[in-house]
C-alpha cells in the first residue's frame, strides 16, 4: 500500500439491507450511512446494526459507526400499526 494512501481511500464492503455497498473505511456518520446510493434509507425507517451475538443497535443520525468489512445494517419503518 502506497504511503499516501490514506483510511478515507481505502473502500471496505458493507451491506444494507441485503444490498452490498463499498463506503470508505472508518468513521461514517448514521445519517450519511442513510444516503448511500446503492441502499438509500428514507426518513420513514430506522437504520440498525447487526452486532453478532449483542442485540442489535439502533443507528440514529449523529452517531458515530467505525465502518469494518463486511459490517452488516437493516432498515425498519419507523411507525409499526400494531395488528
Amino acid at each position: 500500500m502506497p504511503a499516501s494512501e490514506t483510511e478515507a481511500e481505502i473502500a471496505v464492503s458493507i451491506v444494507i439491507d441485503e444490498v452490498q455497498c463499498r463506503v470508505p473505511a472508518g468513521e461514517i456518520a448514521g445519517r450519511d450511512l442513510r444516503q448511500i446510493p446503492d441502499a438509500p434509507i428514507g426518513e420513514d425507517r430506522d437504520l440498525w446494526i447487526e452486532v453478532p451475538g449483542e442485540p442489535d443497535e439502533l443507528v440514529e443520525d449523529e452517531r458515530i459507526v467505525v465502518v469494518e468489512e463486511d459490517m452488516r445494517f437493516f432498515s425498519v419503518s419507523r411507525h409499526i400499526t400494531p395488528g
